[in-house]
């Protein structure tokens, strides 16, 4: 059995995160998948949660499988984003891909034969907002001798406004990604603007 494997290190260890959303996509139809791909690369590049220049994309899991039924996917990526360069808190997201029966067809579009994809797609998006993230580095306020034991009631009670706001943005932000790819797969929405990439086609089949 022909198998694509690749894992990075993955644990959130000494954390302290607020739980922010999940919204899942779950899809069965046609749908370009090399398309789907490059349209999140390039949300995620906009939206400054990495450069276009950034030697590694944050990828930590990869696994691809030949099967009876075409080709399974599981992909992990891990965003992190610093708002406005603060030093105390930041957003997580992370994005689980897992395709299942993967094959690839061909359709008609506007008079002309485009090769694409049929496969089950689910696509969820975690997110959380993390305090003091510089811990991981040493320098964070528990590592601090003054600031370390006043830590917890900083960010619980001082602090707390400013980080449900925070956490507020970080929610919308994980639907508005959510109605991306909604949207690409020509899927109900409910936002009032829609959050789409106009340059490419419905199920990024054809031509826009």
């Amino acid at each position: 059995m022909p198998e694509d494997y690749r894992i990075k290190g993955h644990q959130y260890t000494e954390r302290i995160t607020i739980h922010a959303a999940e919204a899942r996509v779950r899809y069965r139809e046609e749908f370009h998948m090399k398309n789907l791909y490059m349209l999140l690369h390039d949300w995620f590049v906009e939206e400054g949660w990495v450069k276009r220049k950034d030697a590694e994309w944050p990828e930590h899991f990869y696994l691809l499988r030949e099967v009876q039924i075409g080709k399974e996917m599981w992909i992990w990526w891990r965003f992190k984003k610093v708002p406005e360069a603060n030093a105390y808190y930041r957003y997580l997201l992370d994005v689980f891909w897992h395709i299942v029966g993967a094959k690839d067809i061909e359709v008609m579009r506007q008079g002309k034969k485009y090769k694409t994809n049929l496969a089950d797609l689910e696509l969820m998006f975690q997110s959380r907002l993390e305090m003091d993230y510089q811990h991981e580095t040493g320098k964070g306020w528990r590592d601090h001798k003054l600031l370390g034991p006043i830590h917890e009631v900083f960010h619980k009670r001082i602090f707390k406004n400013e980080l449900e706001k925070r956490r507020i943005d970080l929610y919308r932000d994980t639907y508005r990604v959510q109605e991306v790819v909604k949207t690409y797969l020509g899927m109900k929405t409910y936002m009032p603007e829609p959050e789409a990439h106009e340059y490419w086609p419905e199920k990024g089949i054809g031509e826009k």
